[in-house]
């Protein structure tokens, strides 16, 4: 990966890209992320780059119930 951006981080590992949306508080997909992920997929549409899986990265919930 060349390129930097704001909402997201991508890693390569072998032949599988992974990207994960980081726009607390609650991973909305505003303007910038659509810049990011258009960003991410013109680069990933160059040839050679590897299949990729995203997904978001987890926060706590703090009004979810506790078991006991």
């Amino acid at each position: 990966m060349t390129t930097s951006y704001k909402t997201l981080s991508a890693s390569l590992n072998g032949n599988v890209l992974s990207a994960t949306f980081h726009a607390p508080p609650i991973n909305l997909i505003g303007p910038e992320a659509v810049r990011d992920l258009v960003g991410l997929l013109e680069e990933l549409s160059q040839p050679a780059l590897p299949a990729w899986w995203s997904s978001t990265a987890r926060i706590p919930n703090s009004s979810s119930p506790t078991s006991t």
